[in-house]
């Protein structure tokens, strides 16, 4: 990619490219993650938007789906084509939605201690708050 002119002024700067090679500027950051955390990826272009593509196979079909639950997933970023650029992809990569871990302490028990008697016992939790799908 070649600059052919730029023009400065009090305002703004102003490029002008000649090519229309588009290209990734940054290398691809795919991260793991917990679960509930949003996903960690990360690449910039010359020119256009980043649209980040999600599956659950590597050669499966590819969404703008953002996956949520624990599991290993395979994301690709793309920046479509126009008139003025050629559409450019990233090679696939890995990621991992981890189990989140919650921490215990600090809570309290309904009971202190309780003899078995061969009776059904309940126990209650106090102080935590559970999300749906957590587990």
């Amino acid at each position: 990619m070649a600059i052919v002119d730029e023009i400065k002024s009090t305002v703004s700067t102003y490029r002008y490219y000649v090519s229309d090679d588009n290209e990734f500027i940054t290398d691809f950051v795919v991260s793991n993650i917990s679960y509930g955390d949003e996903p960690k990826v990360s690449v910039d272009s010359v020119f256009g938007d980043v649209v980040y593509l999600y599956s659950t196979t590597i050669d499966g079909e590819y969404s703008k789906t953002i996956p949520t639950i624990p599991g290993i997933y395979f994301v690709k970023a793309i920046v479509e084509g126009s008139s003025f650029y050629e559409q450019i992809e990233t090679e696939v990569k890995t990621f991992t939605i981890n189990k989140k871990e919650i921490d215990l302490s600090g809570l309290t028990w309904n009971e202190d201690s309780f003899v078995y008697d061969n009776t059904k016992k309940e126990v209650v939790l106090e102080g935590i708050e559970l999300e749906y799908g957590l587990f």
